[in-house]
């Protein structure tokens, strides 16, 4: 029992800014948990400065608890994207791939699966500067995404993944430069 109300202490606490419904969990009411998502963007999302870590984190948790709960509902798939991203805005590069590794291996009809393969090649690249691992997961775009253009996105990023600045600049400079 002490432990019950102890979690239920937890949850209110965790819950977005001056939200009546602050004490929303995931065993709620599916509509009270939209709320809460509605108000922790609305909360989260309301200026053009960086995301506050503390709203970032309240934002993620919201979009994850939602998807957990109702994974079966079409908009799950949306909110794990979306909390993919604010992950990689908090500056938490590793649980973002996971976050769209689930995403993407776990929604075979979401709409944007070239899109989170990529971005999680991207994440590797130029978040975690992982050039092994962004060079796979680039691949991996090309392989099942042939005909989407961000497989020749991810040919052009897996040429350029071992160069140097200087390098890069030289290439653009002579791809650049008219022929005579």
């Amino acid at each position: 029992m002490k432990r019950f109300i102890l979690i239920a202490l937890v949850a209110g606490l965790v819950g977005c800014n001056n939200s009546p419904q602050a004490d929303v969990t995931v065993a709620d009411d599916k509509e009270l948990l939209l709320e809460r998502i509605h108000a922790c963007e609305a909360n989260a999302l309301s200026s053009d400065v960086k995301l506050d870590k503390v709203k970032g984190h309240e934002l993620l948790r919201s979009y994850l608890d939602y998807a957990n709960a109702y994974r079966d509902d079409s908009i799950a798939a949306v909110y794990l994207f979306k909390a993919g991203d604010v992950a990689r805005n908090l500056g938490r590069y590793k649980q973002a791939i996971s976050i769209l590794t689930n995403l993407h291996d776990g929604f075979p009809k979401h709409t944007k699966k070239a899109e989170t393969a990529f971005l999680i090649a991207f994440i590797q690249d130029n978040d975690l500067h992982d050039r092994e691992m962004a060079k796979k997961a680039y691949e991996h775009v090309i392989e099942l995404y042939p005909e989407h253009a961000l497989a020749r996105d991810a040919e052009a990023r897996i040429q350029t993944l071992y160069m140097t600045d200087e390098e890069m600049i030289e290439m653009f400079r002579k791809k650049n430069t008219p022929s005579s």
